[in-house]
């Protein structure tokens, strides 16, 4: 299919196996010394102060800066004669065990001039931009690579040349070790990851920072209905009596999870996966779906905002990556799906703990020292419907319970709950001094406010 958009980055990368390089049919002197040769001519090619970017470019965009060598470092620095000096005879002596790698970067110099400051374009693309695309290359520290780069303009588009090796062993081959890369051709894939992040870093200011604001505005509102600080808090004083009684029931199995003493912290994420844990996380999820069910509410306008903040977002991604002839494969961007899954993950732990602070607000002398303490209906109700939640699965405890009482036909039913609350209160109280120390140290920490 014929392209009907001229991309605004081009990226293109060869490469010199190294000396050693199981791969390289050449492992003798004279291949050595054209290795010596070919990045000697290289650094001198790059640093070339007849192709750096001059004139009214640089005046109008400010970047025009006194320097001795043409040649960008991994800092985002110009590097000194010393210093290019010493890259060059560490990328020789690096040649004999690691590949090395040159790259051409050509712009669009319409859209590149308009949209950012050369020398700002050169400070991303060292300490943002290479680090990113180096580690999705398998290298794992950058610190034990070496790269340098040079803007050129003697050329209808600006240009840059880069190129970089291993010091050190530093790539992560099929079996997991760390060796050398061996892989001398740059993918595709590892092609297109460099373009979109370069992209993504020189857009960032005119396009994507008013997204991402609006992006965050609308989270910052969502958070709101699930602070317990806050006015909207949706979790306090449900008057839906099924949700009320699945915190409960909720808090119960949090406490008794936490019993164990590897679980004292409990965030939703990091919950085992054994009974217990599967648990806890389908009431919690079912508190959430319960909490979203209803379309017309506040709640639910603001998640869908939120959604839709984020789906215009991919959509920029995406037309990014299509303006460029990006594969499809790796449109899905890291930023949405954090961003994502940080909401989840906000709203989820914010039942569980909830959840917890509500069960244990039986046991909450320390927060009520002072004050009568009194034991309520509901708190009865609460402690009823835990004991008997095993027999009455997935069933309304509380509404069970109240039948009974205000309905029931039978005395014996009616005897039956007189005889259970009381039961209930002598529970309550035996309790009541055990959790009265527990409580304070669950709780006077920073667990329910995250």
């Amino acid at each position: 299919m014929k392209k009907t958009t001229t991309p605004k980055i081009i990226f293109t990368c060869k490469f010199r196996f190294a000396l050693n390089n199981p791969d390289n049919p050449f492992k003798n002197q004279s291949y050595k010394k054209f290795l010596k040769e070919d990045v000697e001519v290289m650094t001198g090619y790059y640093q070339d102060r007849k192709k750096e970017v001059i004139g009214m470019i640089d005046y109008y965009t400010g970047s025009k800066q006194e320097r001795l060598v043409n040649l960008v470092l991994e800092n985002g620095n110009y590097a000194t004669k010393q210093e290019q000096e010493k890259l060059k005879n560490q990328m020789i002596k690096a040649t004999i065990n690691s590949n090395l790698y040159k790259s051409v970067v050509s712009f669009d110099t319409e859209w590149l001039t308009q949209t950012i400051k050369i020398r700002d374009l050169e400070k991303l693309i060292a300490t943002e931009v290479m680090p990113k695309f180096l580690k999705r290359c398998g290298f794992v520290d950058t610190k034990k690579m070496r790269y340098c780069f040079s803007m050129h303009g003697n050329t209808k588009h600006l240009h840059f040349h880069m190129a970089f090796v291993e010091l050190k062993p530093n790539h992560i081959n099929r079996d997991g070790k760390v060796l050398y890369r061996r892989l001398g051709m740059i993918t595709e894939e590892e092609k297109n990851f460099f373009k979109k992040e370069l992209l993504i870093a020189i857009e960032r200011k005119s396009i994507m920072k008013p997204l991402l604001t609006e992006v965050n505005k609308d989270i910052e509102e969502l958070k709101k209905y699930f602070n317990p600080n806050d006015k909207n808090f949706i979790l306090k004083d449900i008057n839906n009596i099924r949700m009320e009684e699945k915190i409960i029931k909720l808090g119960f199995l949090v406490e008794q999870y936490r019993s164990d003493k590897s679980c004292k912290k409990v965030k939703y994420g990091s919950i085992k996966n054994n009974e217990l844990g599967k648990e806890i996380k389908r009431i919690t999820k079912e508190i959430k779906d319960d909490l979203f069910y209803n379309k017309g509410s506040d709640l639910y306008k603001q998640r869908l905002k939120v959604s839709e903040n984020l789906k215009n977002l991919n959509n920029y991604y995406d037309e990014l990556n299509k303006q460029n002839h990006i594969e499809a494969k790796i449109k899905n961007n890291k930023l949405v799906m954090s961003k994502n899954e940080y909401v989840e993950s906000y709203i989820l732990n914010s039942i569980v703990n909830h959840a917890l602070f509500k069960t244990n607000k039986l046991q909450n002398i320390v927060k009520t020292r002072g004050t009568v303490n009194k034991i309520t209906l509901d708190d009865l109700l609460q402690e009823l419907a835990y004991e008997k939640s095993q027999n009455y699965k997935n069933k309304n405890v509380k509404l069970i319970l109240l039948k009974n009482s205000f309905c029931g036909k039978r005395k014996s039913q009616k005897y039956r709950l007189s005889y259970e609350m009381t039961q209930a209160i002598k529970n309550i109280n035996d309790e009541m001094e055990k959790y009265a120390e527990d409580f304070h140290k669950l709780f006077v920490n920073e667990d329910y406010h995250k």
